[in-house]
């Protein structure tokens, strides 16, 4: 499918796996936890109301959303 510009339309394709929450804090109404990224392993810490909202971009670029509690990332381009 051609854009109006002429050029050919891209499609982003993504991965998406669980992530796992190690722990979990209320502390003074800011309820956090920890989640640790199926993609690279690294440990975030994320407000619930953020990833609620737009979600958490973890180093590695993947995002962590918290419906369905999965992490997405954008696969390479063959």
């Amino acid at each position: 499918m051609a854009s109006s510009s002429g050029t050919q339309a891209r499609h982003r394709s993504e991965e998406a796996r669980a992530w796992r929450a190690s722990a979990g804090s209320h502390a003074n109404g800011r309820s956090s936890i920890w989640i640790t990224c199926p993609f690279c392993g690294t440990e975030t810490e994320c407000f619930l109301w953020s990833l609620a909202g737009s979600g958490k971009r973890c180093t590695c670029g993947a995002k962590h959303h918290y419906l369905n509690a999965v992490t997405t990332r954008t696969v390479p381009e063959a």
